[in-house]
């Protein structure tokens, strides 16, 4: 058949006719009113804009490229080893026939997928680095592929992996940055008593967890990861002393209802969660799992419970690792409409991991001083922390202590944020700092250190604003200068004045800053930030791609 071009229109109507393309077809827009469009093996579809399939057909074993959205309105197949590659919206408002054919997402940005319709895939990739946002359920037949390009679900609409489907971890989980995985529920139907790895994390953490069923029952199991503490991390029954303010996971048997498969859970943990006084000895971790109907007494209710420790990796150590629970019944896993956390969790005895959960300390040079942050998951047993600051050739001098500050004693067993300022006696070069943290058996353990070299700078003589990266992902830094003392607040809008990220306020020294904003749960789009002082507004524009 002669090659046929459609090269620079503006719409292509094809009217009852069948196009049936052996080497290639190229247009700008597409819309298919009434044909059979066949691809053949080899040979390809090229559509440099947005396709609308209204009343025709589609059977393609060829390629099929579509640049920007490609729109279903009837019945579409995906036939022998068919490839589609959609760089914008995917929308099936019908029936999408899979066979074995593949659909891959390969937008640079945000690409919505969904329709009035779910749509069930037989091969599904993401690639190119665009975020993929579920607005209905989507099954997956086969295998979907984690290319590049994080998968945003729902409760409702959600990723949803049926009996035959699974998916293939080209982006290396569980890891941490990672570029593909799926942020927010994620479901599978299982029938058998074999192991499924669900490839789940959020805002660049990608631990997946598991699930092992004890019979062959058929279940759907859903499961979501969190990269924060539960909301209570301090109620909770003998024997567990502690549980992680780092992380936790949704663990849901979401049908049938009531379900009868019982379950083993598999967490995992990667380089970044844990420090190694948090976790000093694994094999005294067990899983915890949240009960909203706890037994009372011994109470508290709700409370964490005991799930156990079945089996734990050979290399366990406090940077890397996974724990399975004991058999957990049906009744213990969450529901279609209640979900059940699971996390980390730490027994009675001498070699108890996770009292004390530090998070990040960070050091930096805020004008003439130095402005020291630290944050805690969690606090069991905890007096408070000690600062001690060293430079080279001279001892170490304290800097401050719970016992004469109160900003450095203990805030809460649930953890919190601490920051302090050193402006005694700075001058230019290399000062380290040790941050301790002392238990209320008087056991003092070093928990932080962080090296800067202090330089003496020149202030400005005007308020000044810049922002890095600029487009931003997950998140934005914002540089600012003032010339003198002042008060500062910095906020994020939308194009349409709406607030929708708060940066920083409060009274900041003469000098440069630095601080960073979350954009990680933003779309992509144009954005204002804006820097308001006594003396000076400021606006920069920002934008954020996926």
């Amino acid at each position: 058949m002669q090659i046929l071009r459609i090269l620079s229109v503006f719409c292509a109507i094809f009217i009852v006719l069948t196009v049936c393309a052996t080497t290639g077809v190229q247009a700008q827009i597409m819309y298919n009113n009434g044909a059979i469009i066949v691809t053949k093996p080899s040979s390809f579809v090229q559509v440099n804009g947005a396709y609308t399939n209204n009343t025709g057909s589609i059977d393609d074993s060829g390629t099929v490229t579509i640049t920007t959205d490609l729109t279903n309105n009837t019945t579409a197949t995906a036939g022998g080893s068919g490839l589609y590659n959609v760089g914008g919206n995917f929308t099936n408002n019908s029936s999408w026939i899979k066979k074995t054919g593949t659909v891959n997402l390969d937008g640079i940005s945000n690409q919505n997928v969904g329709g009035t319709q779910i749509t069930t895939f037989y091969d599904l990739q993401f690639t190119n680095g665009g975020s993929k946002t579920l607005t209905k359920e989507e099954i997956v037949d086969s295998n979907c592929y984690f290319n590049n390009g994080i998968c945003y679900t729902t409760q409702t609409n959600v990723l949803h992996f049926d009996s035959l489907g699974n998916w293939v971890n080209i982006s290396g989980m569980p890891v941490a940055p990672c570029v593909s995985y799926v942020d927010g529920p994620c479901e599978k139907d299982m029938n058998s008593t074999n192991m499924f790895w669900f490839p789940v994390g959020k805002r660049g953490r990608a631990n997946t967890c598991a699930i092992t069923p004890t019979s062959a029952t058929d279940a759907t199991f859903r499961t979501q990861y969190f990269n924060f503490g539960f909301s209570d991390v301090t109620d909770m029954q003998d024997p567990l002393v502690a549980v992680s303010g780092v992380q936790y996971w949704h663990g849901d048997i979401v049908s049938p209802n009531p379900a009868s498969t019982n379950a083993i859970i598999r967490l995992y943990w990667i380089p970044g969660d844990y420090s190694a006084m948090q976790l000093p000895n694994p094999s005294a971790l067990v899983v915890g799992r949240w009960d909203t109907l706890s037994p009372n007494p011994p109470g508290p209710t709700p409370a964490w419970m005991d799930a156990g420790q079945s089996n734990i990796s050979p290399t366990a150590d406090f940077n890397s690792g996974w724990i399975e629970s004991l058999t957990q019944l049906a009744t213990q896993f969450g529901t279609n409409a209640i979900n059940r956390p699971f996390t980390l969790a730490s027994i009675d005895g001498p070699d108890n991991s996770l009292p004390v959960q530090m998070g990040t300390f960070t050091a930096r040079q805020d004008g003439k001083s130095v402005l020291l942050n630290w944050e805690t998951y969690s606090e069991i047993e905890s007096l408070g922390f000690q600062l001690e600051r060293e430079r080279a050739g001279t001892p170490a001098m304290v800097l401050g202590s719970f016992v004469n500050d109160t900003a450095l004693m203990a805030k809460s067993p649930s953890g919190a944020n601490y920051q302090t300022l050193d402006d005694s006696d700075l001058t230019a070069g290399p000062y380290t700092y040790y941050l301790y943290q002392v238990d209320k058996n008087g056991i003092r353990t070093e928990v932080g250190t962080q090296t800067i070299d202090y330089a003496d700078l020149a202030v400005p003589d005007v308020v000044s604003i810049s922002l890095y990266p600029n487009p931003a992902s997950l998140s934005a830094h914002v540089n600012f200068e003032l010339p003198a003392a002042d008060h500062v607040r910095i906020d994020l809008y939308d194009i349409t004045g709406r607030l929708v990220a708060h940066g920083v306020e409060g009274d900041f020294p003469a000098g440069p800053h630095q601080i960073a904003i979350d954009i990680a749960n933003l779309d992509p789009g144009a954005y204002s930030v804006i820097l308001t002082s006594a003396n000076a507004r400021i606006m920069r524009s920002l934008i954020i791609e996926r």
